[in-house]
């Protein structure tokens, strides 16, 4: 049960929020990509303009999305911004949140 655990420490509440940074972060790109994706399909099906019209506006949305998607980046981990001392930082055998995801 939660009452079993004992209090946060510090680096873990570090962890935590770097995490839940992260979530947020994918999850706003996300949120935007699927907008822009149901208007180009909107468009798609709902659009009579001529072909070269849609073809121009197609290529505009795409590059919108191609934009966001390269422009998001995830929050920089709070372990790597800490200033190195001499004393190497403990780390608990916690599990690490994955390399690839940030």
């Amino acid at each position: 049960p939660e009452s079993d655990k004992g209090p946060l420490n510090p680096d873990q509440i570090k962890r935590d929020s770097h995490t839940n940074n992260c979530i947020i972060t994918l999850i706003s790109s996300l949120d935007i990509w699927t907008q822009l994706s149901m208007r180009r399909k909107f468009d798609i099906i709902f659009n009579r303009a001529p072909i070269e019209k849609k073809t121009e506006k197609q290529n505009i949305i795409s590059q919108e999305l191609k934009e966001i998607l390269e422009s998001r980046e995830i929050p920089k981990s709070p372990l790597q911004i800490v200033k190195r001392t001499d004393k190497p930082a403990t780390i608990t055998s916690a599990p690490e949140f994955p390399a690839c995801l940030g």
